[in-house]
């Protein structure tokens, strides 16, 4: 089943008539683990602000998110909030698991990426996600920003009924929706041949996003991957 997703972001403390209007809309808060968002070094902004609301709406069906996200843009510009909402699709969605010991057998097949903050929107991203009690420390280096160039949100997911903290990495495109396909496939595989014991990966395409205010907790954007 195709998937569709609108996210909402702000800055700053939580402002609960505004996260009222949300829920009302059919909006749920995110399980953030900390309200800290590990961004890049060597751009403008060397860490995140503290996130304020941060929630989420799925949709079977794309005809009510244009509607939904106008309503969420007049919300936030009433209760002066500063941030973004944006929707997505999800493009492509895998889960890798293996009981086969972790085993680097090959390089991490891309160059680390030049994330930069920028004033075009983005077009597509890609989010791994792994469980943290399942992340093998040489895994945790690979994905490290010093070697990845990914940035980092936990979240708590639930799991076969039990809540477990995942570490999300992510990276947003602002190149053709197909290179982040390309993308995905590329380290698909390679999780896959390095025997990656829980790994969830999906990649998403941009359908539309609204700024309000001057943000600086829209995410850094990569112009260019290079692959080894």
């Amino acid at each position: 089943m195709t998937k569709y997703d609108v996210h909402v972001a702000t800055q700053g403390s939580e402002d609960q008539k505004f996260e009222k209007e949300l829920l009302d809309l059919g909006f749920s808060k995110d399980k953030l683990v900390s309200r800290q968002v590990t961004f890049l070094k060597g751009v403008p902004l060397s860490s995140c602000p503290l996130i304020g609301t941060h929630m989420t709406k799925k949709y079977e069906k794309p005809t009510q998110i244009r509607e939904d996200m106008e309503k969420v843009k007049s919300f936030m510009e009433n209760y002066q909030q500063v941030g973004y909402v944006h929707g997505e699709i999800t493009s492509l969605d895998n889960t890798i698991l293996s009981s086969e010991p972790f085993q680097v057998t090959r390089p991490w097949p891309v160059q680390k990426l030049d994330a930069q903050i920028d004033n075009q929107n983005k077009k597509w991203d890609l989010h791994i996600a792994v469980p943290k009690r399942k992340m093998p420390e040489e895994l945790e280096r690979t994905l490290n920003f010093d070697n990845s160039g990914l940035y980092h949100i936990e979240l708590n997911k639930t799991r076969e009924g039990e809540v477990q903290p995942f570490r999300i990495y992510t990276m947003q495109g602002i190149s053709n929706p197909q290179e982040g396909r390309k993308l995905w496939q590329v380290l698909n595989n390679w999780f896959i041949d390095v025997n990656a014991p829980h790994v969830e990966m999906k990649q998403e395409t941009y359908i539309n996003m609204f700024r309000v205010g001057d943000p600086l907790i829209v995410p850094p954007t990569v112009r260019e991957i290079n692959y080894l």
